[in-house]
């Protein structure tokens, strides 16, 4: 249904009356909200966690441009561009040490009804402000995990202290956070970050794999360097010390200055922090697929409210996408039955070889990269791995392929698929 075609409006991806009938009712239903979705995804990404030791949740913000249907879309508010108007989310990945998407945890949806508020900001309460999501998404993240460890991965815009306090208070319960850092706090001593790291020698190397949200790859040597400290509270903050490590990784084009409550023992552990920083693209690509995939800023909804329910169904499925990549990349030999049924995997090796399929089914790369095929990736030898975008666009094709296949299947059978 909606997991098949993301990208089309309701009528076009459902293909009968009764199944556009029953998401209409969905969306409409006044017993079910968003929050409800929410929470059953949340619980089926911590089922497929329950294997995992250490959990990294990512967390970022996107926002939704539906300026274009302003007239038509009630309860829009402001996002970040000037004379614009949409919706914001804010969502927590949950990934694998290794990087394996494993699904959204929580998503925190709102819309800005006021703008040019900024200068406010130091008369209104931390609660009061839109920078305390952070703070809420991880509470409601980590309720999935209570007997688990975490490390929550956040961005420069998460580098305030009433959160840094919070993330201090629930350290002994197994639940950790690394930020990129914003401001050169003072430390204790008196000095300041950037102060302190400049004179500390560089105690480490690493290569990471740096990505954009579209999955362009880069490989970087990075220098580390590390220092147990505490932070200080600003001037005019209520709060005593926190103690954190301070992780620096300098290379070409990169200086991370990353602050962290999970314990570093030794500069292993800070390399390895490093290197889980380096996973926060993951949930860029989850927004990317989700908008460019799923194409939720063309969807034709009449109220915010059931937007909001289309998107928490839409991100099961740009989970599955991400999923379908990382997975083959992570367990490439394993069968592609794990994502392809019988008659899927043997129609797909029929397009993709032209020839009678085996009994055995392809690996799930194999199959995944015939996949990608259908949307233009070439694979080359020096191509690399499949991208969210030819995998999305092959998928699109491969159910349009489907669908004749059905259609025809009484007619025409391809030899050995059925």
């Amino acid at each position: 249904m909606l997991s098949k075609s993301p990208s089309e409006s309701i009528p076009k991806a459902c293909k009968n009356w009764s199944d556009i009938k029953a998401t209409y009712r969905l969306l409409s239903s006044e017993k079910i909200e968003y929050q409800d979705l929410i929470e059953a995804i949340g619980k089926a990404t911590a089922e497929r966690a329950k294997e995992e030791e250490l959990i990294l949740i990512i967390q970022d913000t996107t926002e939704f441009d539906l300026t274009s249907k302003k007239g038509k879309i009630k309860g829009l508010g402001y996002i970040r561009r000037n004379g614009h108007y949409g919706m914001i989310m804010h969502s927590s990945l949950a990934v694998t040490r290794k990087g394996v998407p494993l699904g959204i945890v929580y998503q925190k949806y709102w819309e800005r009804k006021e703008r040019g508020i900024k200068h406010k900001r130091k008369e209104r309460k931390y609660k009061e402000k839109e920078s305390s999501k952070w703070e809420e998404v991880h509470k409601e993240s980590i309720k999935h995990f209570k007997d688990k460890k975490t490390l929550t991965i956040c961005d420069r815009e998460a580098d305030i202290y009433e959160y840094l306090v919070y993330c201090s208070e629930i350290r002994e319960k197994g639940h950790f956070v690394l930020i990129r850092a914003t401001h050169n706090r003072e430390l204790e001593g008196g000095r300041r970050i950037k102060e302190t790291l400049k004179k500390i020698d560089s105690q480490g190397r690493v290569i990471v794999e740096k990505r954009d949200g579209r999955g362009v790859r880069k490989v970087i040597e990075i220098e580390v360097k590390f220092i147990k400290t505490k932070i200080r509270p600003p001037v005019g903050k209520e709060g005593g010390e926190i103690e954190v490590t301070i992780i620096q990784g300098k290379g070409k084009g990169i200086e991370w200055i990353l602050i962290t409550t999970y314990p570093v023992g030794g500069i292993e552990d800070a390399i390895q922090c490093i290197e889980w920083y380096a996973q926060r693209w993951r949930i860029e690509s989850y927004h990317y697929v989700l908008k460019s995939g799923c194409k939720i800023e063309e969807i034709q909804l009449e109220e915010v409210r059931k937007i909001k329910k289309l998107i928490a169904i839409y991100s099961i499925v740009a989970w599955k996408i991400l999923w379908m990549i990382y997975e083959s990349r992570e367990n490439p030999e394993q069968p592609c039955t794990v994502i392809l049924d019988d008659v899927e995997w043997k129609l797909l090796y029929v397009i993709a070889k032209k020839k009678k399929p085996p009994k055995k089914p392809m690996s799930l790369r194999e199959a995944v990269r015939s996949i990608a095929k259908l949307g233009g990736f070439i694979g080359r030898k020096g191509d690399g791995e499949p991208g969210v975008k030819t995998l999305w666009r092959g998928l699109m094709e491969f159910e349009t392929i489907k669908d004749g296949y059905n259609t025809l299947s009484e007619v025409y059978v391809y030899q050995g698929v059925k």
